[in-house]
């Protein structure tokens, strides 16, 4: 994981990263696995925030491609605001 030093950095990262864990989850209920695009799975865009939402508990370390139950409540909360 990319190290983030900013106050400000951090902030955005975490905003971001559940802008798309919101985007994720969809995807995960529309199509069984979080990271789709028409061309197949997207593994390795936006690494940053995929890591960090691991970090953060947000996807399961057992298989990346799903959110874990934490990671729904959290798109949820996202969502509300």
């Amino acid at each position: 994981m990319v190290k983030i030093k900013k106050t400000g950095d951090e902030e955005f990262l975490h905003e971001r990263t559940q802008q798309l864990l919101s985007q994720w989850a969809d995807n995960q209920l529309q199509f069984g696995k979080c990271f789709v695009t028409p061309g197949g799975i997207e593994k390795d865009k936006g690494k940053i925030y995929s890591d960090y939402a691991l970090s953060k508990g947000w996807l399961s370390k057992r298989n990346p491609d799903q959110i874990t139950q934490s990671g729904f409540k959290q798109a949820a909360r996202f969502l509300r605001r």
